[in-house]
């Protein structure tokens, strides 16, 4: 996989017009709030049982397969979005994207670092990655625009044909890529496919715990900027106290997602400028704790000068994200490396779950405000926490 592959494939990957309206088809369909909250359940089942089968295939089989397929999977998603009249349909929709995200989740970034690391550009993988995820933005930035005039002026249908299209373009973007898997290639002769798959989730498993160099980027990952995902689910709600109108709530999204895209975009140069830490997390542990300082200041204030403070929890968070892949991306070495990145997935997915949960009975007592205050609260304190414990002791240091 060549960047620009990589590039034109989040491109189109996030170039679906039906993201921002899908709540609202439903809606449009009868779908009482309890039917959509029980459709986002069953979105969740498929990614928690397949996050880590799915890892092991891309080590041992075809991580260029299971994108092409998983790809597939949320293009019939829509697909099947089109004929939907009730909850069963939509529910089988969410069982195909949810597959998609669970195939195509580690085998896409091990393909990438694979691809990287056999040229000798291991090094470059944080700039393409953050590339990638700049693009991956400024192309949802354009479907916060697109997916509302789509759908005002030709309908739910045109908009999910486009979604379609766009999904189709990205499989076919992709067929052609030549498949690295260093995994794969090391693995030992003569063994059997489960021989090899408990081999590769042994390794991973061991990367990942036996470590606090790995541990703690790790949990720093899932506590602190998995958050930043979650609050990404709140961003209309923050939105409406400000702008009246779902256009403007429109072009609100777009405006977060273009500020992200500068923050994936910046991450490569931040690490650069932290080079005396190489190999060291703590510098994305101060992001953290900034982008949290951010956050939690905008809730104290709300006015609307404080919105920049928003806007920088959110670009500064983009960053920490393509730093931390990036660091533990480049520690891997005996482990699989779509299995890692599973394992980590199903673990932030189970987190959100739980997260979803408690956030539901705060929201039962105050505001969205008070509720960015006691998360942004909770992000400083983890963060700190991560940091204390990362710091290495004196006449130690952090060998990537």
């Amino acid at each position: 996989m060549t960047p620009r592959q990589f590039y034109i494939y989040r491109f189109f990957t996030h170039l679906v017009p039906v993201y921002p309206v899908y709540l609202i088809l439903f809606s449009d369909k009868g779908l009482s709030l309890s039917e959509i909250s029980i459709l986002f359940m069953i979105w969740s089942v498929p990614l928690v049982l397949l996050e880590i089968p799915s890892g092991l295939l891309a080590d041992i089989w075809s991580r260029k397969s299971l994108i092409i397929i998983g790809t597939a999977f949320h293009a019939a998603c829509f697909a099947v979005w089109i004929f939907a009249d009730g909850v069963f349909l939509f529910a089988l929709g969410f069982v195909f994207w949810g597959i998609s995200e669970a195939m195509i989740s580690g085998a896409l970034e091990a393909l990438l670092f694979d691809s990287l690391k056999q040229e000798g550009k291991a090094d470059h993988f944080d700039f393409v990655y953050s590339r990638g995820e700049t693009i991956a933005r400024i192309s949802l930035a354009i479907t916060m625009i697109s997916g509302g005039f789509i759908t005002q002026y030709l309908g739910f249908g045109a908009v999910l044909f486009v979604s379609i299209i766009s999904l189709v373009i990205a499989v076919f973007s992709i067929i052609r890529i030549r498949e690295v898997n260093l995994d794969r290639d090391g693995q030992k002769k003569g063994k059997t496919v489960a021989e090899n798959g408990w081999s590769v989730l042994k390794k991973s498993m061991l990367f990942l715990f036996r470590s606090k160099t790995i541990l703690l980027p790790v949990l720093l990952s899932i506590l602190v900027v998995g958050v930043y995902g979650i609050l990404d689910e709140y961003d209309p709600e923050v939105a409406s106290h400000y702008m009246p109108g779902v256009l403007f709530i429109a072009l609100w999204g777009t405006a977060r997602f273009v500020l992200e895209a500068l923050g994936s975009f910046l991450a490569p140069y931040m690490r650069r400028r932290f080079r005396r830490n190489e190999g060291s997390i703590l510098p994305v542990v101060i992001i953290c704790i900034f982008a949290a300082g951010a956050l939690l200041s905008f809730a104290l204030l709300r006015s609307v000068i404080a919105i920049l403070l928003y806007a920088m929890y959110f670009m500064a968070m983009a960053a920490a994200e393509v730093l931390i892949e990036d660091y533990i991306q480049q520690k891997i070495e005996n482990a699989g490396r779509s299995t890692v990145h599973s394992v980590i997935s199903l673990m932030m997915n189970l987190y959100a779950m739980l997260f979803f949960a408690v956030l539901s009975g705060i929201f039962a007592l105050t505001d969205i405000f008070s509720v960015l205050f006691v998360i942004s609260s909770y992000i400083v304190l983890v963060s700190v926490l991560i940091g204390v414990f990362l710091r290495p002791r004196s006449g130690n240091k952090e060998q990537r």
